[in-house]
């Protein structure tokens, strides 16, 4: 079973929530588990713990569904397209292979996380082809909204 929150964050908003990560003990990797920088591009990487040891390699890569790591993708802005493609925090809490105090331990970070991202990404509720939709968008971004498609 997973766990994911979806938002539309523009680059400051990224590069804040970056580093409310590093400056709270969060250690961002790429997919091979090489760390990175609070300034990265990446469009895809790794979240975790150092006291997180339940991480497991498969074919050269961390097994985001068998570890003890949340994945986080960027908001990305398609400008010649027209299209902004969402981020997302997504964590498996996969039981068979976290040990239960790790996956508590976890859980609470995916909730400190969430907290952060509704504090500092605004809820918009508007209109799409006569249906509700509400979405996390930054201010920056949700000006866009009007030419742009949400994907």
């Amino acid at each position: 079973m997973g766990r994911q929150i979806n938002y539309y964050m523009s680059d400051p908003c990224q590069q804040d929530f970056y580093t409310y990560l590093i400056d709270n003990g969060y250690v961002l990797s790429d997919l091979q588990g090489r760390e990175l920088e609070k300034d990265t591009s990446a469009g895809l990487f790794l979240i975790t713990r150092p006291s997180y040891k339940s991480i497991f390699m498969l074919d050269g890569s961390i097994d985001r569904l068998e570890s003890s790591v949340i994945e986080c993708s960027r908001t990305k802005v398609l400008i010649d397209k027209k299209r902004i493609a969402r981020g997302r925090i997504w964590f498996c809490n996969n039981k068979n292979t976290i040990p239960s105090d790790e996956l508590t331990s976890i859980n609470k970070d995916v909730d400190r996380i969430c907290r952060w991202i509704k504090n500092n990404v605004p809820r918009h509720v508007f209109w799409e082809d006569s249906f509700q939709r509400s979405e996390l968008i930054s201010k920056e971004l949700w000006p866009l909204t009007d030419d742009y498609i949400l994907l």
